[in-house]
């Protein structure tokens, strides 16, 4: 009896490390498996021409496919760091801006028709992230 409750025991163990395991590892495989074909396409594209995205305040670090329809624009605040930055005021200031910029700029057209959503990333030059803004299909269809 003792041999079966300890080759139960073991077998609970493998099992309770086996899921510990890919619990961690399931995420990232997940993010990876969900990304759509269409925005790495257009993330790599923003990417080729990050200059055309960028200005003496800001520049766009890279562009990558998020989870399903997302995309997310990384960009570096060029001139402030960390503590020279509000991030409340950043997303009031910024957000009715980057709507705007999405509603009318032709280089967001398929994303605007694949509803999907834009996520924006600040980071400050000391490479610390200081805000994040959410662009949705209900910000710039209305």
């Amino acid at each position: 009896m003792t041999d079966r409750v300890s080759s139960l025991l073991n077998i609970l163990f493998a099992f309770a490390f086996i899921s510990a395991i890919a619990w961690i590892i399931a995420p990232s495989a997940l993010d990876y498996y969900y990304q759509n074909d269409q925005i790495i396409a257009i993330a790599d594209e923003f990417n080729r021409s990050a200059s055309k995205y960028s200005n003496n305040d800001y520049k766009l670090t890279n562009a990558e496919a998020g989870r399903g329809k997302s995309i997310i624009y990384n960009y570096t605040l060029v001139n402030h760091n960390a503590a020279d930055v509000d991030p409340y005021a950043l997303k009031s200031e910024t957000k009715p801006h980057l709507i705007e910029e999405v509603k009318l700029n032709s280089s967001y057209n398929e994303l605007r028709a694949m509803d999907a959503n834009m996520v924006f990333v600040y980071h400050s030059n000391d490479e610390i992230e200081v805000a994040r803004i959410e662009i949705t299909p209900t910000d710039y269809s209305s």
